[in-house]
């Protein structure tokens, strides 16, 4: 990123790194995935028909201004729909989009677990699949080691359980250098 003011970002590799996070999803299906990532484009795409739309029935001057809006919309489309990894491991829309689509395990949110176990008196660091991958007898330590292994594996959810109550802790969404 070069600067921020407020919600103002300006970044480097604006429209190469453009994507999509979000964090709670009513309905989590592969449809509704693809629709979320696939959202960038389509509203670029309907915005630049609805500017060659204008100008076709002269409500709205041609000009350089329409020209830039048009042609800079279909740039984004592009690059944000182009399938490839960011030097960062993360990827662009359209190739978790292809994914998606493809069934491929990496498009989908990794959730991992602190848990307290009563039975071994201790904290077990959980993966996405409920295996378990440490024990600790200090709670700060095993979630220093969740954070660790949530970290690694965007995007994902790091979640603390206790006596039944499930707690997020962090979310590691897909985020640009």
């Amino acid at each position: 990123m070069l600067f921020r003011l407020g919600m103002l970002e300006v970044r480097k590799y604006y429209f190469l790194y453009g994507l999509c996070t979000f964090d709670n999803l009513r309905r989590n299906h592969r449809f509704a995935n693809i629709l979320i990532f696939s959202g960038g484009a389509l509203f670029n795409a309907l915005a630049a028909v609805a500017v060659v739309c204008l100008v076709e029935n002269n409500m709205l001057e041609a000009g350089m201004l329409t020209y830039q809006f048009t042609y800079f919309s279909q740039y984004y489309i592009f690059f944000a729909l182009l399938p490839m990894p960011y030097p960062d491991g993360n990827y662009s829309d359209g190739k978790v989009i292809l994914n998606l689509v493809t069934n491929k395990e990496q498009a989908a949110v990794r959730t991992y677990h602190v848990q307290w176990s009563e039975e071994e008196q201790q904290w077990c660091v959980l993966d996405h699949n409920q295996e378990l991958v440490e024990a600790f007898a200090d709670e700060a330590q095993a979630l220093a080691k969740a954070h660790e292994v949530a970290q690694s594996c965007r995007p994902s959810r790091l979640l603390s359980s206790k006596g039944g109550k499930e707690t997020e802790i962090f979310n590691y969404p897909r985020v640009p250098l």
